[in-house]
């Protein structure tokens, strides 16, 4: 009698955890499990989730759930009511979950109450503020998850200090595959939009409440208008929930020449831009490592960061709200060595070790 080809959940709510899932997907499929991937439905514009999922050729999810937005308690509790009834009916051999969203939350509890084995993608990243809910989220993950797959030195010492050195591995950073993977691709794209500019420029992205809330229009207005102080020029494509601020700036009498405000642009369009950006000025986790590999200068917005490394190696700079002034932050900008960083983040094979560190611990076959 031949064997039961193994099953696979991998579970998908914010969209940077779309960009981990094809790569993935490929390994696995090599090594004989059927993967079959979730879509929470909780995306804030169902357009750009489109288009990503489109680009990385992902096709139609096993299950929408439809969940949407709300206050955490909400979106954590409709996930889970849902996630189940799914996990239930399919019953697979493995669940997977990245990050720290709360739909990492939700499937970590679900599964692990189901006892079907949890495996925890970028685990072990910490930024110690436990008024955070995504540092909740992700320790709480960690700590029910089967298996906590690390994508830096960094985070796997943490596990370790947390007892959990049993159930961990450091594979690299699923991200990092997409960017080896898609950048030729993104290279060689017809419709990448015309910026207004030519290179050099920068490239701003801000999207965090904390930066873009219509009550944060002062430091919004701080950020644009040094972005808009510097001698080379910026495209900022304006995610959907930032437009009320940017709105009542506007409507304040504040303009910004120097920086060109265009419509969200793809992955594949992004990725293209980053190959041209002088520096790179940003409050997405994603997006500030993107353009460390891409060899950009890169001046991250956080109050708080779980990425420590690329500021130990000096290859980024923070401006939290309540640091150094903007100018003298940026005068410590370098150019990182993006293929020094690249091999740092595991060098696009944590996918393929991903499913290695898997087969040993009896949750995919044996070659």
């Amino acid at each position: 009698m031949s064997q039961q080809q193994r099953r696979c959940v991998h579970v998908v709510g914010a969209r940077p955890q779309y960009l981990q899932v094809p790569l993935l997907r490929r390994e696995l499929q090599a090594a004989g499990v059927s993967h079959h991937w979730v879509h929470t439905g909780q995306h804030y514009d169902r357009a750009l989730a489109d288009d990503l999922i489109d680009e990385l050729e992902l096709g139609t999810p096993f299950a929408n759930l439809g969940v949407g937005s709300g206050r955490h308690g909400a979106m954590t509790g409709r996930t889970m009511e849902r996630l189940e009834d799914c996990l239930i009916g399919m019953r697979p051999d493995f669940v997977i979950a990245d990050g720290d969203t709360n739909s990492t939350l939700a499937t970590a509890l679900v599964a692990t109450k189901l006892h079907i084995p949890f495996v925890h993608l970028e685990s072990g990243l910490r930024d110690w503020d436990r008024r955070r809910p995504e540092e909740l989220n992700r320790v709480l993950a960690d700590h029910a998850a089967d298996v906590c797959l690390a994508p830096i030195p960094r985070a796997l010492a943490n596990l370790s200090r947390e007892g959990l050195s049993d159930r961990s591995a450091l594979v690299g950073d699923f991200l990092l595959d997409a960017f080896v993977e898609f950048r030729q691709r993104s290279m060689a794209a017809a419709d990448v939009p015309d910026p207004g500019v030519q290179p050099p420029f920068n490239i701003l992205t801000l999207h965090r409440p904390e930066n873009t809330d219509v009550h944060e229009c002062e430091r919004f207005d701080q950020v644009l208008s040094f972005v808009n102080s510097l001698d080379v020029p910026a495209i900022y494509p304006v995610h959907p929930r930032v437009r009320p601020a940017l709105n009542e700036l506007h409507a304040r009498g504040q303009r910004y020449p120097q920086v060109q405000f265009i419509e969200p642009v793809t992955y594949l369009q992004m990725l293209r831009l980053l190959g041209q950006a002088e520096a790179v000025f940003t409050d997405s986790g994603g997006l500030s490592r993107e353009a460390v590999w891409s060899g950009a200068k890169c001046m991250m917005f956080f109050d708080f960061d779980s990425w420590h490394d690329m500021l130990d190696l000096g290859w980024a700079v923070n401006a939290p709200r309540h640091g150094a002034p903007l100018d003298e932050i940026y005068r410590g900008l370098r150019r990182p060595p993006g293929n020094e960083a690249i091999e740092y983040f595991g060098g696009g094979r944590a996918s393929a070790n991903a499913v290695a560190e898997l087969r040993k611990r009896g949750l995919v076959d044996a070659v």
